[in-house]
C-alpha cells in the first residue's frame, strides 16, 4: 500500500480489530479470491488461536500488498456485512502534513544513501542509473522497507547533492541498440562496507572488486587431487587429471562437461574410459549435493573428530549486538565456546558454528541460505543468538557448544546484498520491517594467524536481538519454495537441546501458540531486570590500589616493571602514540617486549621515535651465558650486567626475537627451547636489583597473541608475587589469558580478579597514569645557537645525554600545562618555595619565579663576570682551552644555590647543564651538547659539577681537552674556549686566599642578605596566618639562614623536634640518617628503599601487597611523623648507578646532621662508633638491591674517603678521625673491620691497614694489607699501604732505640733487616704495578718508600755499637768483603742483601731523578691539591744516602781490585751531584759548582772510569762536559769530544742488553749531530745526515719504552715530557740553550714564564735559532731539509710542539724553534714569520753582525774577517738554491 493506504488503516485500526471477525473465514476466503491475501498470508493468520491476533496478523498483512489493495479490501468488508467498517475507511481524510512528512522521510533516507555512497567527481566518470536504483533499493532493505518511491525523487535527491551530474548516453557492450542511461561525474566512493560499493547490472553479473579471498587456490588443488584418487582407484592414469590442469578445466567446468567435449579433450581415450571419468563425474556432483564432497579432508568433520588441546587459545565473544572495531579480531585455531542452550535466559546469546568449504562464488548463498531459519528461530524462541561463519563446530556431542575459529574467504558486497535479498524474500512483508529491527547488520570478524601473516580470512557473524517491543507476540515464518513452484509457509524452532533451527509441525506451531504470550512476558521480565544490573566496578579505584597503594598519586617508591604482548599488525595503524605516553611517564625499571620488533611500527618505535626516547636494545640472548653474544669475549656477560647497573638508559628487552639484529620470533616450542632460559636469567636479574616489596609488574596486553607472554607470565608472578597487574582494553583479549593463568595454578581466582583491570580504552588509561605519576606536558626545550638564535633539542637527544641534566633556554616555560593555568602555577609557586625553604636543592622553578624565591648573594655579580670571562678565554690558554671556576663553600652555606643562579642567568646565551655523575661517558656527551646543530665554531658551554670526586674531575677534564684538540683541528672551529667548567666545591675549613676565578662562600651572611630573609620571613608568616602557607617555623634551613647560621638557634629547633619523635623505627632512621650525613664529604642522599628492613617488618616487606581489596601495602615513607619531617628531606633525588632518579632521604644540611647526632649520641649516652656499629649490625644490609647497593657505596666513602684541608688530605675518613678524637684507635679500628666483613671491599682493608700501622697493631696492620692485596693484586696503592707497614714499624723500632738509649743487639738487627727486606718487596711490587696502571694518579710512592726504607734501616744500623762509627759503617756498606765482627754471626745472604743495598738505592734514585726531571705533570693534575714537591723530597734523600755511600776525598785510595777502584770514582761522582744530569745541572747554582763539575770530570778522565766505561759512566762524562761548557762558544777541542762521545752513547745505547733505558743517549746525539751550518766545519765528526731520522725514531721508542703509561693521549695522569735544551745563535756549545736561561734579564735575574707566548718575547726569540721547513698536512709534524757539508739534502720529520690548527699553513713553508724534549725534537712558535735577528752579544765571542741568511754563520766560524773562502764554503752557497727549491 501507498502511504495515504497505510494511514487510512492506521486511522481505523482500533474499529477495524473490534469489530472484524473470521469465524468461518468468510472474509479470508474473499480476500484470497481477490488476490489481496494469498494463501500462505490465510494460513498464517489461521494459525492464530485468539481472535484480536488473527486481526492484527490480517491488518498487517494488508498494510504489506501494493498500491491499490486497500479498495479491494474494502469490497471485500462490503461483502461480509462490515460495510460501515469500509465507509468510514473511504471517508478517512488524510492530513496531508502527515503524507507529507512520510515523503520527505522517504526522501531524506535517499540523500542519506547518496551521501554515503557517491561524490562528485570529473566528467570521466559516470555511474549508470541501473547501479543508482539498485543501490536505492539495498539502501532501503538494509533498514527493513521496501522502496517504493519514483526515480524523480531519486534524480532530483542526486542532483541536489551532486549540481554537476549530468546525464550521458552510451551503447551497452551487450547490447548496442539499447540505450543505457549514465550519469557524468559522480564516482562511488571506495566503502566496501556499503551495498553501493559494488557495480553491475544485477547482483550475478556484478562487477567484482579486490577482496580478502585469502588463500583460496587450495580448494581446487585439493579437487584435482581427489580426482586422482578417483581415478587410481578405477585404473585411470592420473596423467589425465595433468592434461585437465594444463588445459584449465575446473571443477565447475568438469562437473559440466559431456562426452563430445570429453572427446576433444582426450582424443586418444577410448569410449569406456571416457565414460568412466562421466561416471565418476556424476559420483562426485552426487556427494556435493548431499554435502559430502571432499569428506576426507573436510576440516568441519575433522574437527568434529578431534579434541582441541587444553591450551588452545579460548577466544571471547564478541559484546552482542555491537559493531566490530579494530581492536575485534579471532585468532586462527583459537576456540570459541559457551554452555549449552539455555532458554531460561533469553538475554544470553544463543551461538550456532557453521563451515563448509564452499567456493568463494557460493558464499554469499551458503550464508543467506543458513542464516534465514537460525534468524526465524530466534524471533520465534525471543532468544538473543549469533551465527558464525568460519567456524567449525567441534566435538558436537559435548555439553558445551565448542567451535574453532578457522575464518573464510568474503566478499562484503555480495554477502551483504544476498543476505538482504533473502531476508526480504524468505521472510514476509509484513513481518519484514520488524526482522531487520531485530538483527544487526552482518559484522565481519578478521582472522589473524600469527605464523602465516599473508593468510587472510573471517568470521560472519549476525546476531538477532528480538526485543519485546518489536515483536511483542508475533509468529515468524518463513517462505520455502515447493517442487511445484508454490510457496510454503515455514515456522522454526530450535531443537529441543541443540542450536539447530527446525521445521515446526502443525501440532508444534499449535503448542507454540498456546505458549507465545509466556515467552514475551519472560523475555519483558529479563529485559526489565537486565536495566537495573549493578554499575561498573570503579576500575580507576582498583588500578589506584594496585599501583599506588589507593592514593590518586604516588606517594613512595615505586619500581614498575612492563611486559607487552605483541600488536596485530592490522591495528597499528589505530594506535596513536599520543595514547602510550606512560610507557614513558610510568619510568619501569625493565620493559620486557615480546615483539619482535620487525616492523616500522609498535610500542618500540612508538616511544622511541615519536616519544623521542632513549632506549637499551637487549634481547632473551644477551642474558644467556652460552649465547653467541658472551661465548667469544671475555667477562662479556659481567660486562653486560655491570652497565646495567651503571647506566640509566632504559633497557627494552624483545623476548621473542628482535627483526633488526635478524633474530626470528620463535614458535611456543621453540621459545621453551631455546629462549626461555634467558627470559629468566634476565627476570632473576631485575628481580635481584629491585628492593624487595616496592616492584609493580604491569602486563600490558594489546592483541590476543600473547601465547609465548603467558609462559613468561608465570615465571614473572613466581618472582614478584602479588605485585603485578594486568591492563587489556576489552574481556574479548583478555578472557583466555585469565583462564591459562587458573588452569596452570599459578594465581587463584580471587587474586586474579582483583588484579586484572579490563575494560578500560588506553586513551584513557594514559590519562589515568599520567595523572597518578604526575606528568605534566612540555612544549619543545630550546638551547641557544653560536649565532644567536635557538633550537630544537629533541627529547631523545636529551635522554641520550642521560649523565648532564641539560638547561634550556625555555625552561619551565615550556610546560605549557603549567603555565598555562593559573591556578596550577600559583600552586607549583607555593610548593617549589616551601620544598626549598625545607632544606631542598633549588630547582629550575625556584630561580624562575625570580627573587621572590631565591636571593642574590652579594658576590653573584662577582662570580658571574669570572664566569663571563672563563668564556671568552681560559686561566692558561697556552696549555688548555678548558677554563675552570671554582666555588669553595661551607657545607649549607648556598654554594650549588649560587652555581645554579649563574646557569639561570647565562642559559638565553650559553648551552649548560649540570653534571649529574661523572662517567667514562661524560665528556662524549657534553661534546655533543657543544656541537648539537652548530655547523661553525660553537660557543662554550657551561657545565656545572657539584663537589665533584678528584679523579673523576681530572679525567674528565683531560678528556674535554682531548676533544678540544682534536675539535681545533678544524679549520672551522677556532674557539679559544672548549668549555667552562664551573666547580662547586664543599669544604668545612677555606684558605684565607683563593686565586682569580675563584670565590668563597663561608657561614656568613652581610647585613643586607638578613635585611631580605627578614621581609621574606614576615611575609611567610602573614600567609601563614591567613590559612595561604606553611608554618615558617618548620622551614628550618630558611631559618638557618635567617639566623646567619646561629649554632643556638639550631641547638634549640634540634632538641624540639626530636624530643617529639617517639616512635623507635623513627628515632633509629634519624640517628642513622644524621650518623651518615655528617660524615659523608659528598652529603649524598640515601634511597628510601634501603632502609625498609629497618622500618618495617621483615615478613611484612616480603609479603608486600598482601592485604584485603588486594590493595598494594604503603611505603612506610607515607606515614613519618611531623616532627621527623621537618628535620629531613624526603623528595630528595639520587642521581646513581642505572636508574637515575631513586627517591632519597637526608637532613635538610650536614650543619643540622652533625648537631643533631650530638644530641642524640648525648641523650641515648652513645659514642659515635656504638651507633656506626649498630648500623653495620642492623637488618638493613641483610639483603641486596640497587638501593642497598648506594647506600653501600655512601657506607664505603664515609669509611675511607679522606677529607682535603690546607692541599692536603686527612690521614682518615672523617668518621674515624671524629672517633680517633672522641674514643680511641680500638673503637675505630673495630668500625672499620665490622664495615669491611659486611663490604668485603679490599680499600677497607686498606684503611684498617693504615690504622693499626699508624697505632703500632702491626700483626693486625699485616694481616689487612695482606688481605688487601689479595683481592686486588693489581693496585698499587695497596701493595703502598703494605710496604708502609714494615717500613713504619723499623722507622718505630729506630725511634724507640734513640729514645731508649740501649744497645742494639743483633738479634734486633736481623728483625730489622727482616722489615727491611719485606718492605722493599712490597715497595717494588708497588713500582711494577704502578707502571701498569695507566689510568691512575701515581705518585711514585712505592719507589720512595723503598729509599726511605734503606734509609730507616741504615739509621738503625749506624746505633749498633760496631757500626757507630761511619767508617766502619761505610766500610761495612762498600767493601765485598769486610764484616764487621760482632756481625759475622749472619747469614752470608743477609749480609750480601746489606752491601747490595746502595746498588738498589742508586737505581731507584735515578729512576726517581729522571722521572722527576723528563716529565711534568698535566694542567689538571692539581685541580683540587697541590701535588708535593717531589725534587725537595728526592734531594733529602739524596743527602741521607750519602752520608752512607758518598766519598769525602777525590783522593783514590789504593783498593784490591780495578772494580773496587772505579766503584769507589762513581761513589765520590755521585756525592759531588753526578748522579744525573738534573743533579749536573743544579750544580750551575751551587757555590762550588765549577769546582765539583771539574771534579768529576777529572775523576772519569783521568781514574780509568773511560778505559771501559759502561753506557751511565759515559752519559755522566758527556752531562759535565755539556754543562761545563754550555755557554762557551771557543772550546774547539771539547766540542769535538762531544762529537766522539755522543756517538759512543749512542752505540752503546743501541747496543746495550740492560734493562734500564738511558734517553740522554739519545738527546744528546741528536742535539750535537743535528747539521747547522756552524757545523759544517766538523763534518768529519759529525754523523751522516741520514742517520738522524733513524736517531730520532729510536728516541721515541726508547721513551715509549721507558715510559709507556705517557703513550696514551687520553690517559687523564699522563704527565708531558720536559724540555731542556733549544738550537741557538750561537756557536759550538753557545749553540746549545739551556731552557731556564732563556728567562734571565739584563742584569742576570732570573725569570719564569709558562706557555707558548713566551715565543713572542723579542729577548727570547734573539736568542732562539729559527729553522725552516714545510709544515705537514696533518698539523702535527714538520719536514725539516737537513743539508751536509757536502750539500746533500736529506729531509726529516719532526713533531710540532701544538697542533696546527691553521690549515692555511699546512703544507707550506714554515718557520719554528727547534727544542730537544725528553720524546725527540719538536718545532715550537710554527708561524710563517721569520725572526728579524739584530746584533747579538755572544759570551766569549766577538760581535755577530746580522748579514743575509747565506753568509750569517760563516762569518761567526772565520778567525780573520776578510780571509778566502774554503772549498766548504763555497759549497754552502751552491747548496743554499737547493734548500731554497726543497723547502
Amino acid at each position: 500500500m501507498n502511504s495515504e493506504e497505510k494511514h487510512k488503516i492506521r486511522l481505523n485500526y482500533v474499529s477495524l480489530k473490534e469489530n472484524i471477525g473470521l469465524q468461518g473465514n468468510l472474509l479470508l476466503d474473499h480476500l484470497f479470491e481477490t488476490n489481496v491475501i494469498t494463501n500462505d498470508d490465510r494460513d498464517r493468520i489461521v494459525s492464530e488461536k485468539v481472535r484480536v491476533d488473527q486481526v492484527e496478523r490480517l491488518l498487517k498483512v494488508v498494510q504489506s500488498k501494493p498500491g491499490g489493495s486497500l479498495e479491494r479490501f474494502c469490497e471485500c468488508l462490503d461483502k461480509c456485512d462490515y460495510d460501515f467498517l469500509a465507509k468510514k475507511i473511504r471517508e478517512t481524510e488524510v492530513d496531508q502534513d502527515l503524507l507529507k512528512q512520510d515523503e520527505d522521510e522517504s526522501k531524506g533516507q535517499v540523500l542519506t544513501i547518496l551521501q554515503r555512497l557517491y561524490t562528485s567527481a570529473s566528467s570521466s566518470y559516470t555511474v549508470s542509473k541501473e547501479d543508482i536504483e539498485r543501490d536505492i533499493k539495498y539502501g532501503f532493505l538494509e533498514i527493513g522497507k521496501i522502496w517504493q518511491g519514483s526515480w524523480e525523487v531519486v534524480e532530483s535527491s542526486m542532483l541536489e547533492l551532486f549540481p554537476k551530474a549530468k546525464l550521458k548516453k552510451r551503447n551497452k557492450k551487450n547490447n548496442r541498440s539499447t540505450q543505457d542511461l549514465q550519469y557524468q561525474c559522480l564516482k562511488r566512493k571506495d566503502d566496501e562496507t556499503s551495498f553501493g560499493a559494488c557495480a553491475g547490472s544485477n547482483e550475478e553479473d556484478s562487477e567484482e572488486v579486490p577482496i580478502a579471498q585469502g588463500d583460496n587456490i587450495w580448494t581446487q588443488d585439493r579437487f584435482y587431487d581427489i580426482l586422482k584418487e578417483n581415478f587410481v582407484k578405477n585404473r585411470l592414469p592420473c596423467e589425465l587429471v595433468d592434461i585437465l590442469i594444463s588445459e584449465e578445466v575446473t571443477k565447475e567446468i568438469f562437473m559440466n562437461i559431456s562426452l563430445e567435449e570429453m572427446g576433444h579433450l582426450f582424443t586418444t581415450l577410448s569410449f569406456g574410459k571416457k565414460k568412466q571419468i562421466l561416471l565418476i563425474r556424476d559420483k562426485l556432483k552426487e556427494d556435493e549435493e548431499t554435502e559430502g564432497l571432499l569428506e576426507n579432508d573436510n576440516p568441519e568433520e575433522k574437527y568434529q573428530k578431534e579434541e582441541l588441546s587444553s591450551e588452545e587459545f579460548i577466544e571471547t565473544f564478541r559484546k552482542h549486538g555491537r559493531a566490530v572495531n579494530s581492536y575485534d579480531r579471532y585468532k586462527y585455531k583459537s576456540e570459541l565456546n559457551c554452555d549449552g542452550m539455555h532458554l531460561s535466559s533469553l538475554l544470553q546469546p544463543v551461538h550456532r558454528f557453521m563451515y563448509k568449504v564452499v567456493d568463494i562464488d557460493h558464499i554469499p548463498e551458503w550464508i543467506a541460505k543458513n542464516a534465514i531459519p537460525f534468524i526465524a528461530a530466534c524471533l520465534n524462541e525471543r532468544a538473543n543468538g549469533t551465527i558464525h561463519f568460519g567456524v567449525v563446530p567441534v566435538d558436537l556431542k559435548s555439553e558445551r557448544i565448542r567451535g574453532s575459529v578457522v575464518g573464510i574467504p568474503v566478499d562484503r558486497r555480495r554477502i551483504l546484498r544476498k543476505f538482504y535479498n533473502a531476508l526480504s524474500t524468505d521472510f514476509y512483508e509484513d513481518d519484514y520491517e520488524i526482522v531487520c529491527k531485530c538483527i544487526c547488520k552482518p559484522q565481519f570478524i578478521p582472522v589473524t594467524n600469527p605464523e602465516n601473516s599473508k593468510q587472510e580470512g573471517f568470521v560472519v557473524e549476525i546476531d538477532i536481538t528480538p526485543s519485546t517491543i518489536f515483536t511483542e507476540e508475533s509468529v515468524y515464518y518463513t517462505r520455502q519454495r515447493e517442487s511445484d513452484g508454490k510457496n510454503k509457509c515455514v515456522f522454526y524452532r530450535f531443537k529441543k537441546g541443540t542450536y539447530e533451527p527446525t521445521p515446526g509441525t502443525d501440532e508444534v506451531i499449535r503448542s507454540y501458540m498456546m505458549i507465545k504470550s509466556k515467552l514475551k512476558q519472560s523475555r519483558k521480565e529479563q529485559e526489565d531486570r537486565n536495566v537495573n544490573l549493578k554499575p561498573n566496578e570503579n576500575l580507576r579505584q582498583k588500578f589506584l590500589d594496585l599501583f599506588s597503594a589507593g592514593f590518586d598519586t604516588i606517594r613512595d617508591e615505586l619500581f614498575p616493571v612492563l611486559l607487552l604482548s605483541p600488536l596485530e599488525s592490522q591495528l597499528e595503524g589505530d594506535l596513536g602514540a599520543e595514547d602510550f605516553e606512560f610507557l614513558t611517564d610510568i619510568d619501569p625499571v625493565v620493559v620486557f617486549d615480546f615483539d619482535s620488533c620487525s616492523r616500522e611500527k609498535g610500542m618500540y618505535h612508538f616511544v622511541e621515535n615519536d616519544q623521542e626516547q632513549c632506549l637499551k636494545v637487549l634481547t632473551t640472548d644477551s642474558f644467556d651465558k652460552s649465547s653467541e653474544e658472551h661465548v667469544d669475549t671475555k667477562d662479556s656477560y659481567q660486562n653486560m650486567l655491570e652497565d646495567l647497573r651503571q647506566n640509566p638508559t632504559r633497557p627494552w628487552i624483545f623476548c621473542n626475537g628482535h627483526g633488526p639484529s635478524m633474530k626470528e620470533p620463535f614458535s611456543r616450542f621453540d621459545w621453551k627451547q631455546q629462549r626461555i632460559e634467558g627470559f629468566k636469567e634476565a627476570v632473576r636479574f631485575f628481580s635481584s636489583e629491585i628492593p624487595s616489596g616496592r616492584a609493580i609488574v604491569v602486563f600490558l596486553l594489546f592483541s590476543k597473541n600473547y601465547d609465548i607472554l603467558l609462559d613468561a607470565a608465570e615465571e614473572m608472578i613466581l618472582k614478584f608475587k602479588n605485585e603485578w597487574m594486568l591492563l587489556a582494553e576489552s574481556e574479548k583479549i583478555a578472557s583466555h589469558w585469565k583462564r591459562q593463568l587458573l588452569d596452570r595454578q599459578c594465581v587463584d581466582q580471587k587474586s586474579l580478579e582483583q588484579r586484572c583491570i579490563i575494560g578500560i580504552p588506553w586513551k584513557d588509561v594514559n590519562v589515568m597514569i599520567k595523572g597518578v605519576i604526575g606528568a605534566t606536558q612540555q612544549t619543545m626545550s630550546l638551547i641557544p645557537m653560536a649565532n644567536g638564535t635557538q633550537c630544537h633539542l629533541k627529547e631523545k637527544i636529551k635522554s641520550e645525554l642521560f649523565d648532564l641534566e641539560i638547561l634550556s633556554s625555555n625552561e619551565c616555560q615550556n610546560d605549557s600545562e603549567i603555565m598555562n593555568d593559573k591556578e596550577k602555577r600559583n600552586s607549583k609557586r607555593k610548593t617549589e618555595e616551601e620544598n626549598f625553604f625545607r632544606g631542598e636543592i633549588v630547582t629550575w622553578w625556584n630561580l624562575s619565579f625570580g627573587d621572590d624565591h631565591v636571593l642574590k648573594r652579594s658576590f653573584h655579580t662577582k662570580l658571574l663576570e669570572k664566569v663571563k670571562v672563563a668564556c671568552s678565554r681560559s686561566d692558561n690558554e697556552d696549555q688548555s682551552k678548558i677554563s675552570i671556576v671554582k666555588i669553595y663553600h661551607h657545607p649549607g652555606a648556598g654554594g650549588t644555590t649560587s652555581a645554579k643562579q649563574i646557569l639561570w642567568e647565562l642559559r638565553e646565551k650559553y648551552r649548560c647543564a649540570v653534571v649529574r655523575r661523572i662517567s667514562d661517558i661524560t665528556c662524549e656527551q657534553i661534546n655533543k651538547l657543544r656541537n648539537f646543530n652548530e655547523q661553525d665554531t660553537p660557543k662554550p658551554p657551561i657545565i656545572f659539577i657539584d663537589n665533584g670526586d678528584e679523579e673523576k674531575l681530572i679525567t674528565l677534564c683531560t678528556q674535554l681537552e682531548n676533544h678540544a684538540k682534536i675539535s681545533s683541528r678544524r679549520s672551522e672551529d677556532q674557539s679559544r674556549v672548549f668549555c667552562v667548567l664551573l666547580l662547586c666545591i664543599r669544604r668545612p675549613n677555606l684558605a684565607p686566599n683563593v686565586g682569580e676565578r675563584s670565590v668563597q662562600i663561608r657561614h656568613d651572611l652581610e647585613q643586607a642578605e638578613l635585611d631580605w630573609f627578614q621581609r621574606k620571613g614576615e611575609t611567610l608568616r602573614k600567609q601563614f596566618l591567613h590559612g595561604n602557607g606553611v608554618d615558617p617555623q618548620l622551614l628550618l634551613s630558611f631559618n638557618l639562614l635567617k639566623e646567619n647560621f646561629n649554632p643556638k638557634y639550631r641547638q634549640e629547633v634540634i632538641k624540639q623536634f626530636v624530643d617529639n619523635i617517639e616512635n623507635e623505627k623513627e628515632q633509629s632512621l634519624l640517628r642513622y640518617l644524621s650518623l651518615i650525613n655528617s660524615f659523608d664529604l659528598e652529603f649524598q642522599r640515601l634511597p628510601i628503599s634501603a632502609f625498609d628492613l629497618l622500618m618495617t617488618d621483615a615478613k611484612r616487606v616480603l609479603s608486600f601487597g598482601i592485604v584485603s581489596r588486594q590493595q598494594r601495602r604503603q611505603g612506610w615513607e607515607i606515614n613519618l611523623s611531623q616532627a621527623l619531617l621537618v628535620l629531613i628531606n624526603r623528595g630528595a633525588r639520587v642521581h646513581e648507578r642505572g636508574r637515575a632518579h631513586l627517591d632519597g632521604l637526608c637532613i635538610i644540611n650536614q650543619m643540622f646532621a652533625k648537631d643533631i647526632l650530638r644530641y642524640v649520641l648525648k641523650q641515648m649516652g652513645s659514642t659515635t662508633s656504638k651507633v656506626m656499629i649498630e648500623f653495620l649490625e642492623s637488618a638493613m644490609f641483610r639483603n641486596y638491591n640497587k638501593s642497598l647497593e648506594v647506600l653501600q657505596k655512601v657506607v664505603r666513602d664515609i669509611l675511607k674517603k679522606r677529607e682535603i684541608l690546607d692541599n692536603n688530605k686527612k690521614n682518615f675518613a672523617p668518621l674515624i678521625m671524629d672517633i680517633l678524637e672522641h674514643e680511641d684507635a680500638g673503637k675505630a679500628g673495630q668500625v672499620l673491620e665490622f664495615g669491611f666483613d659486611l663490604l668485603e671491599d679490599p680499600m677497607i682493608a686498606q684503611q684498617v691497614s693504615r690504622l693499626y700501622y699508624n697505632y703500632k697493631n702491626w700483626e693486625k696492620a699485616a694481616e689487612y694489607a695482606e688481605t688487601a692485596t689479595r683481592m686486588k693484586p693489581d693496585n698499587s696503592f695497596l701493595w703502598d699501604t703494605y710496604g708502609q707497614v714494615y717500613k713504619t714499624q723499623l722507622k718505630e723500632m729506630y725511634n724507640e732505640c734513640i729514645k731508649s738509649n740501649d744497645t742494639l743487639e743483633v738479634d734486633k738487627i736481623c728483625v730489622a733487616l727482616n722489615l727491611t727486606k719485606k718492605a722493599i718487596d712490597k715497595f717494588y711490587r708497588e713500582q711494577i704495578t704502578s707502571e701498569k696502571e695507566y689510568y691512575s694518579k701515581n705518585t711514585d710512592n712505592g719507589y720512595f718508600g723503598q729509599v726511605e726504607t734503606i734509609v730507616t734501616f741504615l739509621d738503625l744500623l749506624h746505633i749498633f755499637p760496631e757500626t757507630k762509627e761511619m767508617e766502619t759503617l761505610r766500610r761495612f756498606l762498600v767493601e765485598p768483603k769486610f764484616v764487621p765482627r760482632s756481625l759475622e754471626c749472619m747469614d752470608m745472604e743477609d749480609i750480601q742483601f746489606i752491601k747490595s743495598l746502595n746498588e738498589k738505592a742508586n737505581s731507584t734514585m735515578r729512576c726517581l731523578s729522571e722521572k722527576i726531571s723528563q716529565l711534568k705533570w698535566g694542567v689538571y693534575n692539581h685541580l683540587l691539591c697541590n701535588l708535593p714537591d717531589l725534587r725537595k723530597k728526592l734531594c733529602n734523600l739524596k743527602e741521607n744516602l750519602d752520608r752512607y755511600f758518598g766519598e769525602e776525598s777525590n783522593d783514590v785510595p789504593v783498593l784490591e781490585t780495578f772494580e773496587q777502584t772505579i766503584d769507589y770514582v762513581r761513589r765520590r761522582i755521585c756525592k759531588l751531584g753526578g748522579y744525573s744530569l738534573r743533579s749536573i745541572i743544579d750544580l750551575r747554582s751551587d757555590e762550588k759548582g765549577p769546582e765539583k763539575l771539574l771534579s768529576i770530570q777529572c775523576l772519569i778522565e783521568e781514574k780509568g772510569l773511560m778505559l771501559k766505561p759502561y753506557l751511565q759512566d759515559v752519559i755522566t762524562y758527556i752531562n759535565v762536559l755539556v754543562i761545563k761548557n754550555l755557554k762557551a762558544s771557543n772550546h774547539e777541542n771539547e766540542f769535538r769530544d762531544i762529537l766522539e762521545w755522543t756517538r759512543r752513547a749512542y752505540g752503546m745505547a743501541n747496543l746495550q742488553n740492560e734493562s734500564y733505558i738511558y734517553l740522554e743517549a739519545y738527546l744528546f746525539f741528536v742535539l750535537f749531530h743535528w747539521p747547522t751550518e756552524n757545523r759544517y766545519q766538523y763534518a768529519n765528526d759529525m754523523c751522516p745526515i741520514q742517520q738522524i731520522q733513524t736517531a730520532i725514531s729510536k728516541w721515541k721508542n726508547a721513551y715509549n719504552k721507558k715510559y709507556p703509561r705517557q703513550k696514551d693521549e687520553n690517559n687523564p695522569y699522563q704527565r708531558r715530557e720536559t724540555t731542556y735544551f733549544y738550537l741557538g745563535n750561537g756557536i759550538r756549545f753557545a749553540e746549545i740553550l739551556y731552557y731556564e736561561d732563556l728567562f734571565i734579564d739584563e742584569k742576570g735575574c732570573r725569570y719564569f714564564r709558562k706557555g707558548d707566548s713566551v715565543w713572542q718575547k723579542p729577548e727570547i726569540r734573539a736568542k732562539l735559532k729559527r729553522l725552516e721547513g714545510t709544515l705537514k698536512p696533518n698539523g702535527t709534524e714538520v719536514l725539516v731539509p737537513l743539508t751536509s757539508a757536502e750539500g746533500t739534502i736529506n729531509p726529516v720529520s719532526i713533531s710540532t710542539s701544538l697542533v696546527i690548527n691553521d690549515r692555511s699553513l699546512w703544507s707550506k713553508k714554515v718557520f719554528f724553534f727547534l727544542g730537544f724534549t725528553w720524546s725527540g725534537p719538536k718545532a715550537f712558535d710554527v708561524s710563517q714569520t721569520s725572526s728579524s735577528i739584530g746584533t747579538l752579544h755572544t759570551p766569549d765571542s766577538p760581535n755577530v753582525h746580522t748579514v743575509s741568511r747565506g753568509q750569517q754563520y760563516r762569518q761567526v766560524f772565520t778567525e780573520e774577517g776578510n780571509r778566502q773562502r774554503t772549498p766548504a764554503e763555497k759549497r754552502n752557497t751552491r747548496t743554499q738554491k737547493k734548500r731554497d727549491e726543497f723547502l
